[in-house]
């Protein structure tokens, strides 16, 4: 029995050092499956023919989001590669609020006959699409393209 006893406090610490593991990863576990982890407001700012579930959309980013897999760079990349918005900086903040302030290129007019085409100011163009139709009806049709 002694023999026993020796032993156990022998592999004693390293029970411990495995208990405090177990116990961190667990913790850890509980905090990313919890509704502490998930962004609980998202506020869009600078739009004015884009709305905001269409930022929202394009961002991944809602609700119902993980804060840790809100990586505001990953985010603005997605949001700038979309034709119709010239910049985009979010920001996490205090609360779980996500902050998106976007700098749409500026959008001049469309057109619907032949090609289906959004014009900007600087002479670019890009197709209308499901995804920015809904932009469409905030512009000035124009057949002089």
């Amino acid at each position: 029995m002694a023999a026993n006893l020796k032993l156990f406090r022998s592999r004693q610490p390293a029970l411990f050092n495995l208990a405090v593991v177990v116990a961190i990863v667990v913790i850890m576990v509980m905090y990313l499956l919890s509704p502490m982890s998930s962004v609980r407001a998202v506020s869009i700012d600078g739009t004015n023919y884009l709305s905001d579930d269409y930022i929202k959309k394009i961002a991944g980013v809602n609700n119902s989001s993980k804060l840790y897999f809100t990586v505001p760079v990953l985010v603005e990349r997605k949001l700038e590669v979309n034709p119709l918005i010239e910049d985009a900086k979010v920001s996490l903040n205090s609360g779980n609020t996500v902050t998106i302030t976007v700098k749409e290129k500026k959008l001049v007019g469309y057109q619907s006959e032949g090609s289906e085409l959004i014009w900007f100011g600087n002479g670019e163009q890009t197709t209308i699409d499901d995804s920015n139709r809904q932009v469409v009806a905030s512009l000035p049709k124009s057949n002089w393209f």
